[in-house]
C-alpha cells in the first residue's frame, strides 16, 4: 500500500476539491491505486495574508465535512488514513508568522513547501529553509521538485533537505530522466499525485509506482517515517 504525501483532497479548502462529492471521487481513484494513506496539502501563501489560525480553521472545517462523509462510506475508503498538512509558499516572512509550526504535517516537524518554478534559487531563500530549521526545528520538504529548473534542484539538494516528486514526472519524458536521478542520489522521500480534481491523478500514481518497481515499498516507507516524525538522514 502507497502513502500519497501530496493531494488537494479536502472540499472547498483550495483550488483543489470542490466539494465534498468530488473529494469522495478522489478518494475512490486513490483507493483504487492502492493509496492507504493521504496527506492532505491545501495551500498556504504568507502573501495573501492569511493568518495561519485563519487557515487551520479553514482546514479544520474541510476535514471535518470528509470525515463525516467518511463514516459513512464503505471500508475501502473509509481505512484510508487522511493527515492534515499544508502545502506552503515560500516567502521571507514566512518564519515571522505567528504559529507558523501549525503548518507542518500534523504531529511531525515536516513542513511541505513549494517555491516559484520561475525563480532561481537566492541566498534569501535559503536562509528562510535554514532558520526553519535552526529556530524552529522544522524541516522543510520540497514540493514536485519535478517541476523546478534542474539546476535550481541540484542547489537544494546540497542543503540535504529531503524532496518530493510528483507521479507525473515519473510519468512523463524528460522528466522521468530528471526524477529517476534524483532517486538514485537519495534525495527524494516521498510520492504525491498532486490530485487537484481530476481522479485521472491517481492512474498516473499507479503507473509511476509500476515504474518504480520495487523502489516505490522503500519510497513509501522513507514517507511513513515522515509521518511518524522518524529523522530521515
Amino acid at each position: 500500500m502507497y502513502v500519497d504525501f501530496h493531494a488537494h483532497i479536502l472540499p472547498g479548502a483550495d483550488h483543489g476539491s470542490q466539494n465534498i462529492n468530488m473529494s469522495m471521487t478522489l478518494l475512490r481513484a486513490a483507493a483504487s491505486a492502492g493509496v492507504d494513506t493521504i496527506v492532505a496539502t491545501p495551500h498556504f501563501y504568507p502573501s495573501k495574508g492569511e493568518s495561519v489560525g485563519d487557515f487551520i480553521l479553514r482546514r479544520e472545517q474541510a476535514f471535518e465535512q470528509l470525515r463525516q462523509a467518511l463514516e459513512q462510506a464503505s471500508p475501502d475508503l473509509c481505512n484510508i488514513r487522511i493527515i492534515r498538512g499544508a502545502e506552503v509558499m515560500v516567502s521571507g516572512t514566512l518564519c515571522d508568522l505567528p504559529g507558523v509550526e501549525q503548518l507542518c504535517i500534523e504531529h511531525t516537524r515536516y513542513m511541505l513547501i513549494e517555491r516559484r518554478p520561475e525563480l532561481p534559487l537566492t541566498n534569501s531563500e535559503c536562509n528562510v529553509y535554514l532558520r526553519l530549521q535552526s529556530v524552529y526545528g522544522i524541516t522543510p520538504v520540497i514540493a514536485h521538485i519535478d517541476r523546478y529548473d534542474p539546476a535550481a534542484v541540484e542547489e537544494l539538494a546540497q542543503l540535504e533537505l529531503p524532496m518530493q516528486i510528483n507521479a507525473s514526472g515519473l510519468c512523463g519524458f524528460p522528466s522521468r530522466r530528471r526524477c529517476r536521478r534524483w532517486l538514485q542520489a537519495g534525495n527524494v522521500c516521498a510520492l504525491g499525485s498532486d490530485v487537484h480534481r481530476d481522479p485521472k491523478a491517481y492512474r498516473d500514481f499507479q503507473r509511476a509506482n509500476h515504474i518504480l518497481g520495487a523502489q516505490a515499498a522503500a519510497l513509501a516507507q522513507l514517507a511513513r517515517e515522515i509521518l511518524a516524525n522518524q529523522k530521515l538522514w
